[in-house]
């Protein structure tokens, strides 16, 4: 193919917990998306400091929300935290938090920590509200503020340099014979919980005549019990030329699948069997 000093492509590519009292959230196998909630209401009812944590564990999703609710101003009024859980537009549950009430007219807070006992593989957004109660809307609660949000996963970067050959992005370096950036991996979920681990990267062979590489990918459950592999097409070297090929594969969809080893593999001149030159791990978590 050819030789330059850097190869560059574009590839377009709750439970509410009152004053003296808190509960420890039980242990998730994976926590695959933590987000930001922003302030929900105003100056006398607020909820402040959230953070929601996706949890993914036997096939199905849930989450945990961190934060605290403050009423101010506001004697004998109460509020509480809502969810509601959708399929696309369409709503599938409520849970609520557990209410707490002013006792005076003062500012009084009262921490938030909602592990929620709902799951479900089907859920695509929650909606994340506050809800309050006063003397004019008791006994109804009305919601004040509200966010949307929906679990999603960062890609993993992947990037593995050996002898004459690179896996990596889509820039190489002469200088270190060695893939500059990374390759990307994505976890694109699909119906329900079912996930696709999608690789896009560059293989570059160097001084390898003869060589084949390709890339094999293990698939495992959350616990390391083995799946499947699957090896993509070979790339061979024509001569000694600097020489490369961008791999984009998905082989396999699973909602078993939460870790994924990533494997150069390399065969060499007349020969059959394929032998692990590196191998990097990636977690759905992470």
């Amino acid at each position: 193919m050819f030789s330059i000093t850097r190869i560059a492509k574009l590839f377009v590519l709750a439970v509410l917990v009152a004053a003296a009292a808190s509960f420890v959230g039980s242990a998730r196998a994976a926590t695959i998306d933590t987000d930001t909630v922003p302030t929900l209401g105003g100056d006398s009812f607020k909820f402040t400091g959230g953070t929601l944590y996706w949890h993914f564990s036997d096939e199905k999703f849930s989450i945990h929300l961190l934060g605290k609710i403050t009423i101010k101003n506001a004697n004998g009024s109460c509020a509480r935290m809502r969810f509601e859980y959708f399929h696309g537009s369409t709503s599938i549950n409520k849970e609520y938090g557990g209410q707490v009430c002013a006792t005076d007219s003062g500012s009084t807070s009262w921490n938030v920590d909602f592990d929620s006992k709902y799951k479900n593989s089907d859920i695509t957004v929650v909606k994340v509200s506050l809800e309050n109660e006063t003397a004019q809307t008791a006994p109804n609660f009305d919601i004040i503020g509200s966010a949307n949000y929906s679990p999603g996963t960062e890609p993993d970067k992947i990037k593995q340099n050996g002898d004459g050959v690179s896996f990596g992005g889509f820039t190489y370096d002469t200088v270190s014979h060695t893939a500059w950036d990374s390759a990307d991996l994505y976890w694109n979920r699909g119906d329900g919980a079912n996930y696709t681990v999608r690789l896009i990267g560059t293989m570059y062979l160097h001084d390898v005549a003869g060589l084949c590489a390709r890339i094999n990918i293990r698939y495992y459950t959350e616990s390391g019990t083995f799946i499947t592999e699957k090896p993509s097409g070979s790339f061979c070297a024509t001569d000694n030329s600097l020489q490369h090929y961008t791999y984009d594969i998905s082989p396999y969809t699973s909602p078993d699948a939460e870790r994924v080893d990533v494997q150069v593999q390399t065969q060499g001149v007349g020969k059959t069997d394929w032998n692990l030159l590196s191998s990097q791990t990636a977690l759905i978590n992470q």
